[in-house]
């Protein structure tokens, strides 16, 4: 008898199915959570951009008015996950340049089936240089 079922092969496809299903179910998952940070990512990117767009223009615009623009699209980005407002500091480099940073944090749940790991924080900044208009003097025509 023993050797009438070791010559069986009905359902074996189904036990191979139930052996490899978790790892595809886990790299599937795994893979729509990295396309989510992707995303996510992208968008902190594209917001922070447009920030710098606005500070970039003359006259220097207001913290509040760069906040704004950052804030003025969603850009994928859910609101509630975002972390605090975007962070505008005003300095100078090395150069003696009059620049401003932007930055802004925000955080990714991961929606694992099987267990929670927690959300991720993307962060991105950019440095821009503003200009202030005390440089620039105007030739005069003779």
């Amino acid at each position: 008898m023993i050797r009438a079922l070791l010559k069986q092969d009905r359902g074996a496809g189904a036990l191979e199915f139930a052996l490899a299903a978790p790892v595809l179910f886990t790299i599937l998952i795994g893979a729509t959570q990295v396309g989510t940070m992707f995303f996510a990512n992208a968008g902190v990117q594209n917001a922070v951009a447009e920030g710098a767009r606005v500070a970039a223009i003359f006259p220097l615009p207001t913290d509040e008015q760069i906040a704004a623009a950052v804030n003025s699209e969603d850009f994928g980005l859910k609101s509630g996950q975002v972390v605090g407002a975007p962070k505008i500091e005003h300095s100078i480099d090395d150069n003696g340049n009059p620049i401003v940073e932007i930055s802004l944090s925000y955080k990714v749940p991961l929606n694992f089936v099987f267990f929670d790991a927690g959300p991720v924080t993307i962060s991105h900044s950019r440095t821009v240089f503003v200009q202030t208009g005390t440089e620039f003097v105007e030739e005069e025509e003779s």
